[in-house]
C-alpha cells in the first residue's frame, strides 16, 4: 500500500505521523523510527489489530508512506499454538493406540482434546479470515485521515 503524505519532506511526514499517538483508549499509533520505518496500528478492538510495517520516502510528487499490512504477531501465534496442541493431542492419541492402551483413559482424554483444539482453531483461523480485511481497510483509512490525502 502506498499513501501519500501531505508534507513537504520525510522530517514534517514524520514528525506528523508521530503526533497522532499514543492515544489512550483507542485510535491510530504509530512509531516513526529516525530513519524512516514506520509501524502503525489501530487500536481498541477486542482482537490483535493488523500492523502497517512501512517507510517514509520522499520522491517527485512528495512523501510516501509505502508498506504493508500484515496479521499481528500475537494472532498468528495463537493459531499457531492451539493447531500445535492439535497435532500433539492427536500424536498423543496415535501413539496410545498403537502401544494398544485401549483401557487407558489417556487415549480419551486426548482424543477429545484434539477435537477441541482442532474446533477452536478452525473458529480462530476462520475469525481471522472474516476480521483481517476489515480492520487492515480502517488502519489505512486512519493512515489517510492522518496523512491528509
Amino acid at each position: 500500500m502506498e499513501i501519500p503524505i501531505d508534507a513537504p519532506d520525510v522530517d514534517a511526514a514524520a514528525a506528523m505521523l508521530r503526533s497522532t499517538g499514543p492515544v489512550p483508549g483507542a485510535g491510530l499509533r504509530t512509531r516513526v523510527r529516525p530513519d524512516g520505518r514506520v509501524r502503525a496500528r489501530v487500536v481498541g478492538g477486542g482482537s490483535g489489530p493488523p500492523v502497517l510495517v512501512g517507510r517514509l520516502a520522499g520522491g517527485p510528487h512528495g512523501v510516501v508512506l509505502s508498506g504493508t499490512v500484515r496479521e499481528a504477531r500475537t494472532e498468528r501465534l495463537t493459531t499457531a499454538g492451539f493447531a500445535g496442541l492439535t497435532g500433539l493431542m492427536a500424536l498423543v492419541t496415535g501413539a496410545l493406540l498403537l502401544a494398544g492402551e485401549f483401557a487407558n483413559p489417556g487415549i480419551y482424554v486426548c482424543a477429545a482434546g484434539a477435537a477441541a483444539f482442532a474446533v477452536i482453531t478452525l473458529r480462530l483461523r476462520r475469525a481471522r479470515r472474516l476480521a483481517f480485511p476489515v480492520e487492515a481497510d480502517e488502519l489505512e483509512e486512519e493512515l489517510r485521515a492522518v496523512a491528509g490525502s
